[in-house]
């Protein structure tokens, strides 16, 4: 036992330090106000009360058995220190899981509550120190993780380095011996358990009062400021390291210190209950945007402004629907193929005048009339793009620690800033971030961060299943299984147009499997079989074939072509397959259930009636509109782009044999491309000829871009879906 107290005590002194490491003195000097008003206040009302119930406990229990006999004062401060503690470690966890780290809520409780060899032995000195003077040592761990600095992710990377044997290996004897030392048969009368309740009233009540008065002074809403109150009422394991430094001095007798641990568990476990009650995302963005402006208390809009979109032309209404703000979804083996479609949509770059060194700028003559060198070309608004990268948060310390620190976290991320660096020189105005959220959020994350940036599309990248993509350590992206529900519920819930891109060399050639070693007779070592070098794109064109079929999301993505024809190095071939209107019945089967989750599928027939006059009206609108922007197009924009329209009983084999003609005539260019509406397209007759019937693909990306990539047709694939007003459009 004295060997497992030992271990048991080095791991609570590195989990001392690790908790002093959570904390980021920045965050508190930047919310000192309202950090300090309610820290002290949800210290000093429960340590009030904790004095006041210390007296009943003090005189019913000083008898029991193991305790020394202490002055009331001491016992006094002891129980008021209890009550008033808040554990951090279990509170950043909280936070992080319920997405209030970066709320007003989440800030305000964070901030009230060979280099890892030399931090370590630093580390065991101070504790020692503290042991010797007569501090218990985890004060020491404590302060020494308190000094750590958080620069350059410092304390991130020390923390990866230490959790996994802290709280796995070391920690768990401790609370185990804690658990040894806790006896609920003590707990066996009317009076025990009346203070059981009472210590319970009042942990709740010391903190919640404390915390909602101060919170409320510092002006925050009382919705916000009672949450922040139950929040602090959170003990959790900093409770229970307490509690056992007073059962080894014998201040606590053991049915006192189990009366404590009840506490605890009550408190701790209630937290996460009544802050998804009183705070949940709802109120969250309702409080935010009433705090914006955009409303009023009832939920009311106050932004009146008139469109004034009805007087404009065919060309000028197509270039108010152009994408303008994009989100791009960031993974880190997509970056080539995205980098190739900000390229495309930030436009061709202005041509630039020579550059002149500035020293003999000014002997150079300048004739009459000329414009300056130096001149700065102004150009077009350029397109906005946000790219997001999302990385699984865990259960790991160091995970939560990188929630806490985002903002500096995303500012040191490669793969933003790579992404940022190439969007800048192409033209376009950026912005990058990254979100560290729950596997599950992913598809939520996406759609709230597309809401928050009105963006008009977000880009999504198709990972192939067998791909895993990390990091540093960190992943960024789902795991292959998981995929298919991430895509389909960010386009069933789509708050904007939605694009899904499926990449075959778009950009450049695909990266091709290493070859295998053969024997043969060479005495040639392995490094004269290095790759050879891959020599610049010499012909940068893309060519484009687009299936138009009708309905919402053909007509977004045929705008989205049009605006990617914009580019000089674009050609597109857009083909309006029209079939017969002949059916006022159509029928859809779909597989529902747990096919999805790898279990036993069921079949629904969902029949949709419509009657010919709404066929004929839906197939007018479209076609007016292709002709439209067909005859809108400038002269030498539609010198690239060619209109081909045809009848058709066979619109899926139809598809695939243009699309063969289409794709991959220039091998030696930078890409083709095949844009498809994901569109349900209940009127294509062969959908069971081609492609996978009943595949998790098909149901995620629909039946004509899963026929097409199934087809083998060599060509990149980009899935189109209408969302917020491109439905309207």
């Amino acid at each position: 036992m004295p060997n497992l107290n030992l271990v048991a005590n080095l791991g609570l002194i590195l989990f001392l330090f690790l908790v002093g490491l959570e904390v980021n003195m920045k965050m508190f000097m930047s919310n000192w106000k309202v950090a300090l008003s309610v820290g002290l206040a949800g210290m000093l009302l429960p340590f009030g009360l904790g004095a006041a119930i210390a007296y009943g406990l003090y005189h019913e229990f000083r008898n029991d058995p193991n305790t020394v006999h202490i002055s009331f004062g001491v016992y006094m401060l002891f129980i008021g220190t209890a009550l008033a503690i808040t554990a951090f470690p279990v509170l950043c966890r909280i936070l992080t899981e319920l997405k209030l780290l970066s709320t007003p809520v989440g800030v305000t409780v964070l901030a009230a509550g060979s280099s890892v060899a030399l931090t370590l032995l630093l580390v065991l000195l101070s504790s020692w120190f503290t042991g010797i003077i007569g501090v218990h040592a985890i004060f020491g761990a404590f302060l020494v993780g308190l000094i750590c600095p958080h620069e350059g992710g410092f304390a991130i990377g020390l923390t990866e380095k230490l959790e996994d044997m802290v709280s796995v290996l070391l920690l768990p004897l401790y609370f185990a011996l804690s658990g040894l030392s806790t006896n609920i048969g003590l707990l066996n009368d009317g009076i025990t358990w009346a203070y059981v309740i009472g210590v319970c009233a009042v942990a709740f009540a010391g903190k919640i009062i404390g915390g909602t008065l101060a919170a409320r002074a510092c002006k925050l809403v009382w919705r916000e400021s009672f949450t922040i109150g139950c929040l602090m009422s959170c003990k959790g394991l900093v409770e229970l390291i307490v509690l056992n430094i007073g059962l080894q001095a014998k201040i606590l007798s053991t049915r006192t210190f189990t009366i404590f641990v009840v506490m605890a568990l009550i408190t701790t476990v209630s937290t996460t209950p009544m802050t998804i009650a009183l705070y949940p995302p709802w109120y969250q963005k309702k409080l935010d945007a009433w705090k914006r402006g955009e409303i009023d208390w009832d939920g009311n809009t106050l932004n009146n402004a008139s469109s004034d979109s009805n007087t404009e032309g065919p060309f000028e209404k197509l270039q108010s629907t152009q994408v303008r703000k994009l989100m791009v979804y960031l993974r880190l083996d997509s970056l080539p193929s995205l980098f190739t479609f900000i390229s495309l949509l930030g436009g061709d770059k202005a041509s630039a005048a020579a550059k002149i060194h500035r020293n003999k700028l000014a002997l150079a003559p300048v004739p009459e009339g000329s414009e300056s060198s130096s001149a700065t070309v102004i150009g077009k608004r350029p397109l906005e793009v946000h790219g997001l990268r999302i990385i699984e948060l865990t259960e790991r310390t160091s995970s939560v620690m990188q929630v806490a620190e985002q903002d500096e976290f995303s500012n040191r991320d490669p793969v933003v800033n790579a992404f940022r660096t190439f969007a800048q020189l192409s033209n376009v105005a950026v912005t990058g971030d990254v979100q560290i959220v729950l596997e599950e959020s992913f598809a939520e994350t996406l759609a709230s961060q597309a809401t928050d940036h009105a963006s008009d599309m977000v880009l999504i990248p198709w990972s192939e299943t067998n791909s895993s993509t990390e990091l540093d350590g960190r992943k960024d992206n789902i795991s292959s299984g998981l995929q298919d529900v991430f895509i389909r519920k960010t386009l069933e819930d789509a708050v904007c147009n939605t694009a899904v891109f499926y990449n075959r060399g778009f950009g450049g050639p695909s990266i091709s499997e290493p070859k295998s070693l053969v024997r043969t007779g060479s005495r040639l070592s392995l490094r004269s079989n290095r790759e050879p070098l891959t020599a610049p794109i010499a012909d940068r064109s893309h060519h484009i074939y687009f299936p138009f079929f009708g309905g919402a999301d053909d007509r977004v993505a045929l705008r989205f072509v049009l605006q990617l024809a914009g580019n000089t190095n674009i050609t597109a071939t857009i083909v309006h397959f029209i079939l017969p209107l002949q059916s006022t019945k159509e029928s859809v089967t779909e597989t529902v259930g747990p096919a999805s989750l790898g279990g036993s599928s069921s079949r629904l027939d969902i029949t949709e009636r419509m009657d010919t006059d709404t066929l004929h009206a839906s197939a007018a609108r479209d076609t007016t509109l292709l002709h439209t922007l067909r005859d809108s197009l400038p002269a030498v924009q539609a010198t690239r782009v060619v209109f081909v329209e045809k009848s058709t009983t066979t619109p899926i084999a139809d598809c695939l044999e243009h699309a063969k003609q289409e794709i991959g005539q220039s091998p030696n260019n930078a890409g083709d491309l095949i844009v498809v509406g994901r569109g349900r397209h209940v009127r294509l007759s062969d959908i069971e000829t081609h492609g996978n019937a009943g595949s998790e693909m098909r149901k995620t990306l629909g039946i004509l871009a899963e026929s097409i990539i199934s087809s083998g047709v060599k060509g990149s694939v980009l899935v189109i879906k209408a969302g917020g007003r491109g439905l309207d459009e």
